[in-house]
């Protein structure tokens, strides 16, 4: 097996933000710099049909975090960890109502950003 074989791609980034205000000007900003679409949500705003998420407070993830989609979570976990020695924190797994894996967090960053596996087409952003 190769990373080949799960279709690996970049889903969305998250940016945290830790003063009053900062996240609405970055949000503000790229959409006026890149006329991204923009959605207010509780925590923050999703820009670009959900491909960036501007986060009020800080969070997981020293800068920030990224997610990877996958078209088999089961599978690319278990290589992940079989094959390149990935450890994930198994108390950040999320699962779809009818008991399906579409997120787990990685233990370790990657530069200062966290990261998830999600299931293409089961994350809660859409991809």
């Amino acid at each position: 097996m190769s990373a080949n074989d799960f279709n690996f791609s970049l889903g969305h980034i998250g940016i945290w933000h830790d003063k009053d205000g900062e996240a609405e000007r970055t949000a503000k900003l790229m959409v006026d710099l890149f006329g991204f679409d923009s959605e207010e949500i509780p925590w923050g705003w999703h820009l670009d049909n959900n491909h960036f998420e501007i986060i009020k407070k800080p969070g997981r993830g020293t800068r920030g975090h990224f997610s990877i989609l996958c078209d088999d979570i089961v599978a690319a976990k278990k290589y992940l960890e079989e094959e390149k020695g990935v450890v994930f924190d198994e108390d950040t797994c999320a699962y779809t109502k009818d008991g399906q894996l579409w997120k787990v967090f990685a233990h370790d960053e990657i530069s200062g950003f966290a990261w998830h596996l999600a299931q293409r087409g089961k994350a809660s952003n859409g991809h």
